[in-house]
């Protein structure tokens, strides 16, 4: 199993989804893994034994995931998880990942400039941004290599989500700007929700 002490991980509970942040502090002779924990309201009842757990986690630019159950909890002198040793660790590669075409309504950060686009593909590498017209009359340092950060919706604007990328390159055609963005390694929360978004979408339309 590829992964390194202190490595950041997405713990998804069960039937409800519900994601936890973690640390991978080490593994029991292939028996066991251990994750660190926040001891919040409610994991205590997450971390029954038995109960069923997805784990993701990103290594060298592969994120990785495998289900398995949880073993045992302990919330003294440090709260650990210790989950049963997975059978199988699924890998996905973010160079060359599955793309799926979208239209989410977008507001990019780019310094102190802001405008709003459409995200028309995503995988869990990044995205492309489009806009009706060229706006470098807003945000004119905006080039490649450029720290960018997005606000995107899918129905209700309340439920935003936020992402953190570096541009990669701009295209103008038929007076359309392109952005090409690529997500923020660090954020295995978000590609977390990407890859599931991506997984099952390509699913339906294979």
């Amino acid at each position: 199993m590829m992964i390194e002490v202190g490595t950041p991980a997405i713990l998804e509970f069960g039937a409800s989804q519900e994601r936890i942040k973690s640390v991978y502090v080490g593994a029991l002779k292939k028996r066991h893994v251990l994750f660190g924990v926040a001891l919040t309201t409610g994991i205590k009842a997450k971390a029954r034994e038995g109960n069923r757990v997805t784990v993701r986690y990103m290594h060298k630019g592969t994120v990785f995931g495998f289900k398995t159950e949880v073993a045992d909890f302990r919330a003294h002198p440090s709260p650990i998880l210790f989950l049963n040793y997975p059978i199988t660790v699924e890998e996905m590669e973010i160079r060359g990942a599955r793309r799926v075409d979208c239209f989410f309504p977008c507001t990019i950060s780019a310094g102190s400039a802001a405008v709003e686009g459409l995200i028309v593909d995503i995988s869990i590498g990044g995205c492309k941004l489009t806009f009706e017209s060229d706006p470098n009359t807003y945000i004119p340092k905006i080039e490649a290599g450029s720290k960018i950060k997005a606000d995107f919706y899918i129905l209700e604007e309340r439920n935003r989500y936020t992402l953190k990328a570096v541009l990669m390159h701009k295209k103008v055609e038929d007076d359309k700007l392109n952005l090409g963005l690529q997500f923020d390694d660090s954020d295995i929360t978000f590609k977390s929700l990407v890859a599931d978004y991506v997984d099952k979408v390509s699913r339906m339309l294979s």
